[in-house]
């Protein structure tokens, strides 16, 4: 008799460009009306999102996150191109996201979640900087000047540590 064992491949990056269209308290819900059920081995979750009118909710960033940390080798959390809540209740974070030291970036403003506070801070240590640097960075006309700012302080900070920033 042979034994059947259940090899989990690593998903490094989950993108879903302009796909994204809400979350349902389990599963992330696509533009096209299908559902997107939790992945086991997803390391990492992107999403590009389109919908510039509408903002994400706090409770939507907090179930992308629930819908990550469901995988153990989930690490972080990519929105792009997102209008993101100015702050999340730090009540509402969960606790498994600050034990596991989840990130949550966001690359459109160059900032990262911080899961204690729930506000969106600028990055200050190497090792954030250099997880930020290793998605894209974008400086696009239509942002705000305090956001291209903020890009710009980034990529000054992670050329001054000799970090690689990768397009």
């Amino acid at each position: 008799m042979k034994s059947t064992e259940i090899v989990s491949i690593p998903i490094s990056k989950l993108f879903l460009q302009w796909s994204f269209s809400g979350f349902d308290g389990e599963d992330i819900r696509l533009e096209s009306g299908l559902s997107l059920s939790s992945l086991s081995s997803v390391e990492k979750i992107s999403i590009n999102e389109g919908r510039q009118k509408q903002e994400f909710t706090e409770e939507e960033v907090i179930g992308l996150i629930n819908y990550g940390i469901q995988s153990p080798r989930f690490k972080e959390l990519w929105l792009h191109n997102c209008k993101l809540p100015l702050s999340i209740k730090p009540d509402i974070i969960p606790e498994g996201s600050r034990s596991r030291n989840i990130k949550v970036i966001s690359s459109k403003e160059a900032r990262y979640l911080d899961l204690i506070s729930g506000t969106w801070r600028k990055p200050d240590d190497i090792q954030t900087i250099t997880e930020m640097c290793s998605g894209p960075l974008l400086i696009h006309r239509d942002i705000s000047e305090s956001v291209q700012r903020s890009v710009i302080e980034l990529l000054v900070k992670a050329s001054n540590h000799d970090i690689p920033i990768y397009m």
